[in-house]
């Protein structure tokens, strides 16, 4: 049998079965055969058109649960050298119809087939990071650690979040020409707080990172032979960009750079000399203003959902109510916790 004989058949059943030889359910077979037969003459689009229609008519009948998969896969199999967005809609929709049909005792089976042709889509888009095996330390796929490998535990595009508390010491200063402002001799303070992050991009690990902290934040110093302390505590709000390195799948490295801004919250100024305490944040000349603002930078450590990193800020604001005397806030901090 030729071709043109194989024509000429399927358009002869597509008519008897329209003029009701067999049953009504029977129909889709014949534009089904007749989409297989001008995928053959390479009449791509009348073989869409074909199968389009068999769809249509397996729909709600008994060989629906049997077949409707199969003429989703062909019609995917039609456009997988032209246009693999099309076929990947194409398989998308025939899962949809699939999971209609969950207690059928083929269904693992068949869902099991329609992946492994999704797969092959991606292979032919050249998008590798959609597979469980893609290593992005090297950026190509990576088979070594067996079945059980995962190299990411996110999704492909990187556009997933996280979340996370943080809490360790900070080290600060508060440098200033004034001597009676001037805290550059450090002390220790606690950091706590939490942080969200949100992917920004489909194809690089980059993270847009904020959150909300607690900071003791001040310093140490000495005017006409009286020692101070500068206890500044501030409720800041820190915008960073993140860039994950995976080293494997549960190691990464995390540096990051951008921005704070905080405000005042609390505090007191201890004056050895006098032995008073008076409020940090106030309008007296000899006291801060609240509101802050500098640069973050740091790096960080994630293996699992424990996490580590050096954060260091840099106070761009003037603290100080004198414009002529600046005091400038700095931190290095120490963060311990999880992330999840």
């Amino acid at each position: 049998m030729n071709i043109c004989d194989a024509y000429r058949i399927a358009l002869l059943l597509k008519d008897d079965l329209k003029n009701g030889m067999g049953g009504q359910e029977e129909q889709y077979m014949g534009p089904m055969m007749l989409g297989q037969v001008y995928n053959v003459c390479g009449n791509v689009s009348g073989a869409i058109s074909e199968l389009e229609e068999a769809i249509t008519l397996v729909k709600g009948t008994r060989y629906e649960e049997a077949i409707i998969i199969s003429l989703y896969l062909a019609l995917a199999h039609l456009t997988l050298d032209s246009d693999q967005d099309q076929s990947m809609a194409w398989v998308e929709e025939g899962i949809k119809e699939l999971d209609g049909f969950k207690q059928s005792e083929v269904y693992q089976q068949k869902l099991a087939g329609t992946y492994a042709f999704k797969s092959i889509i991606w292979f032919k888009k050249g998008d590798y990071q959609n597979s469980r095996y893609y290593n992005p330390r090297t950026g190509r796929l990576d088979y070594r650690g067996g079945s059980r490998t995962t190299y990411r535990t996110r999704p492909a595009s990187f556009m997933d979040s996280y979340y996370g508390f943080r809490v360790g010491p900070a080290f600060t200063t508060v440098s200033s020409d004034d001597p009676y402002l001037d805290g550059s001799s450090m002390k220790t303070g606690l950091n706590v707080g939490f942080a969200a992050g949100f992917g920004i991009s489909n194809h690089t690990p980059l993270y847009l990172e904020t959150g909300i902290y607690y900071t003791q934040k001040g310093g140490k110093g000495k005017a006409d032979g009286t020692r101070f302390t500068y206890n500044l505590d501030y409720l800041e709000f820190p915008l960073v960009f993140k860039y994950k390195h995976y080293v494997d799948n549960a190691f990464s490295v995390e540096p990051f750079i951008g921005g704070y801004v905080a405000c005042g919250v609390g505090g007191n100024i201890k004056d050895f000399g006098q032995r008073e305490a008076y409020k940090s944040f106030s309008d007296s000349p000899y006291t801060f203003q609240r509101f802050d603002g500098g640069l973050r930078l740091g790096c960080g450590l994630r293996y699992d959902m424990l996490y580590a990193d050096v954060t260091y800020d840099l106070g761009l604001a003037n603290v100080s109510h004198n414009a002529f005397d600046d005091a400038r806030n700095s931190a290095l901090m120490l963060n311990f916790g999880i992330e999840f």
